[in-house]
């Protein structure tokens, strides 16, 4: 029931936010679009996905625990799947995958923690950088922002802080976040796994830092995910015809980002859409192209991975089926 009512309050949103941008304008200025950048949009964005999965693929080698890349791509569409139909922050989707890698990967809990760990964050550290730069940036060439477009970064890039302080906390003070399980009975049976999580992802994060080449190499990858977002984002900006900066487009893009990140609806449905037209209204963009930009970039990113992951799975279901049945048939 609370997915259903998650859904129909995204749906609620997306459609509110199109009412008062006005839908006829937003719709002209979809219908006139260039539909071939959006087909360079989802090449851009399978790229993405792959790059993802070398960089998940790279970090289980560095922690000495290989996974193939075939497992880590299935294991990555899973974890896809589930955080599109969860609220934001992926916390669904990286607990589907220490799931999936403990079970595939036939590992502990502890070293499938750090793996899903040390790639997160990696990439909320290059995230936050990326903030903070954009931040300064956006401060600095916007001469018509409000106040409550202030306050929504600012708090949205708090919270993002909080999350990295907490995972910092759990790399060089580990102690202090095991301290909260003191207050947990002894024999509750998520204590010592919470614990040997905090302890394995310690560890393997302090291996992995020792190869300074291979966390500035992470790093890059990183940077280069990130960065393809706002290449996307310009495109589908320049589709429209709209007058802004490669960087205008980046710095807008990853503050959106940021803001839906914080665990509303289900993807950051309504928050994603809401803030890049706040944005992009203040650098002097009319509220339909703004709309008509996020609705599209909206669905190379978060709509084209999720039916492509949703088929993906359908798809590894029917194959494991068929084959245990022609299994069973020739026993």
């Amino acid at each position: 029931m609370k997915k259903y009512l998650l859904l129909l309050a995204s749906i609620a949103s997306v459609v509110m936010i199109l009412w008062l941008a006005d839908f006829n304008k937003v719709f002209n200025a979809i219908k006139s679009f260039d539909m071939s950048i959006i087909i360079i949009g989802c090449v851009l964005q399978i790229i993405t996905v792959m790059l993802l999965n070398i960089q998940w693929y790279t970090i289980s080698i560095q922690i000495g625990q290989k996974i193939s890349f075939k497992n880590i791509f299935h294991i990555n569409m899973a974890g896809t799947f589930t955080e599109s139909i969860t609220p934001s922050v992926k916390f669904g989707g990286e607990l589907t995958k220490i799931l999936m890698i403990k079970s595939i990967a036939n590992i502990s809990t502890s070293k499938s923690t750090a793996i899903v760990g040390v790639q997160k964050t990696i990439s909320i550290f290059t995230f936050i950088v990326l903030n903070i730069i954009s931040l300064l940036l956006f401060i600095i060439q916007s001469t018509n922002l409000s106040s409550n477009i202030i306050n929504v970064i600012v708090i949205s890039f708090i919270v993002l802080t909080v999350i990295f302080a907490l995972i910092s906390l759990m790399l060089f003070y580990p102690q202090k976040i095991k301290y909260i399980t003191k207050f947990m009975k002894n024999e509750n049976r998520f204590k010592q796994k919470i614990e040997d999580g905090i302890d394995g992802f310690n560890k393997s994060f302090r291996e992995m830092i020792k190869n300074k080449r291979l966390l500035i190499l992470q790093t890059i990858l990183s940077i280069i995910i990130w960065q393809f977002y706002g290449v996307k984002a310009y495109l589908i900006a320049k589709g429209l015809n709209v007058d802004v900066s490669l960087i205008q487009m980046s710095v807008i893009t990853y503050l959106t980002y940021m803001v839906s990140m914080i665990p509303l609806l289900p993807g950051g449905a309504g928050s994603f859409e809401g803030t890049m037209i706040l944005l992009l209204t203040s650098i002097g963009v009319p509220s339909y192209n703004g709309m008509a930009i996020s609705i599209m970039l909206r669905f190379v990113t978060f709509w084209f991975v999720f039916l492509i992951s949703a088929a993906y799975l359908l798809i590894h279901q029917i194959f494991k089926v068929t084959k245990k049945k022609l299994k069973t048939l020739s026993v």
